[in-house]
């Protein structure tokens, strides 16, 4: 599969590089979402206790090339690059050293980051459709094959001997590898600047993701998941080219 994927998006690439009609299309779409909850807003860990605090960072880069394939279609091949870092107990969140009298520290906690990269070349078909002179609705149905690397980072607090302060353990590293391979369709709106220029808005996604691969090995039962958002998480900005 993924030397399948790599050819196709090669042999589409040098295509359009030959090419001179002005029947093709070049996106890239970026988007960025940042989240932080204090310990009002923290959800509770495996120990039924409240986190201090949480940090969520995702960024998303997309880049296609598509030729069109009849008045309302185009089609061609993209890749996909994605990073999240979360965040458990992040310093700004935990208490600090207080000289007080009488003030002191029972438990400790868990310092957590956690950072996931992807890399996903894909394959689309998109229709769409003039809604006026310069404002058109378009959805892609695409397939994609993700490589996943994430590595987590577990630091141990315990409480120390002196009034609010703690003890750094070991750290604790574990790094994972897996493939999925994913189905979705996502919508979006263009508005034309020129007749070769303008900007794009993908406002959501449907995707079904399947899971192929665990650390590179084969997996017997496949993680699966359908996903419908249509919040800020899933929102993409950017810009086309018509050639």
């Amino acid at each position: 599969m993924k030397q399948l994927i790599t050819l196709f998006f090669i042999l589409s690439l040098t295509q359009l590089v030959a090419q001179t009609d002005k029947v093709y299309i070049l996106t890239s779409d970026f988007g960025y979402y940042y989240q932080h909850k204090d310990l009002a807003d923290a959800s509770y860990n495996v120990t039924g206790l409240r986190n201090y605090g949480e940090k969520y960072n995702a960024l998303t880069f997309n880049f296609s090339a598509g030729k069109k394939l009849r008045n309302h279609f185009y089609y061609g091949v993209g890749i996909c690059y994605s990073y999240d870092h979360e965040e458990i107990n992040p310093d700004s969140d935990t208490p600090k050293v207080s000289g007080s009298y009488g003030y002191g520290t029972t438990i400790g906690f868990v310092n957590k980051n956690k950072t996931q990269q992807g890399i996903s070349p894909l394959i689309f078909i998109q229709y769409f459709t003039d809604l006026s002179n310069r404002l058109s609705f378009a959805t892609d149905f695409y397939m994609k094959y993700t490589f996943n690397k994430a590595k987590t980072s577990n630091i141990y607090y315990q409480p120390g001997i002196g009034v609010g302060t703690y003890l750094k353990g070991n750290e604790n590293i574990k790094v994972t590898k897996k493939q999925y391979i994913i189905f979705g369709l996502q919508p979006m709106l263009r508005f034309n600047i020129s007749k070769s220029v303008g900007i794009e808005f993908r406002f959501g996604l449907i995707e079904y993701t399947q899971k192929t691969k665990d650390d590179g090995e084969p997996v017997d039962r496949k993680t699966n998941g359908l996903e419908i958002g249509f919040k800020p998480e899933n929102w993409l900005l950017g810009c086309y080219f018509k050639l």
